[in-house]
């Protein structure tokens, strides 16, 4: 499973938690849709290892408590979705994010920038 890229469970019912070490068995993913389930508890403390990841959805599940700031370390994350949860958001992280797809989409469309946070 290491060379994963693209790892999609949308919409199947699942629940439980994800694993903080989620990322040491996917080291390479890019895309990790995990929505409209029903996953729940804190989201995974140690996302760092995910180095590849550009998008990340985890809107419409049972997620709580706050945002782990390291998710701001995300380099390359590009799109993240965790509405519809009960989150709360950590200073500057979404900073963090928004600063990266300003600067690396600057010769694209201001719809398009104005499309990747989704919280709620």
């Amino acid at each position: 499973m290491s060379s994963l890229t693209i790892l999609s469970l949308h919409g199947n019912s699942l629940n439980g938690g994800i694993p903080d070490n989620v990322c040491q068995y996917l080291p390479n993913i890019q895309v990790q849709n995990l929505g409209n389930n029903q996953f729940g508890g804190p989201l995974p403390s140690k996302l760092w290892p995910c180095k590849e990841l550009l998008e990340l959805v985890l809107e419409n599940n049972n997620f709580s408590g706050s945002i782990p700031k390291n998710m701001g370390n995300l380099a390359q994350l590009m799109e993240i979705y965790i509405a519809c949860n009960n989150l709360t958001e950590e200073d500057g992280i979404f900073v963090a994010v928004l600063q990266r797809r300003t600067h690396n989409d600057h010769a694209r469309t201001t719809e398009k920038q104005s499309d990747t946070l989704h919280y709620s």
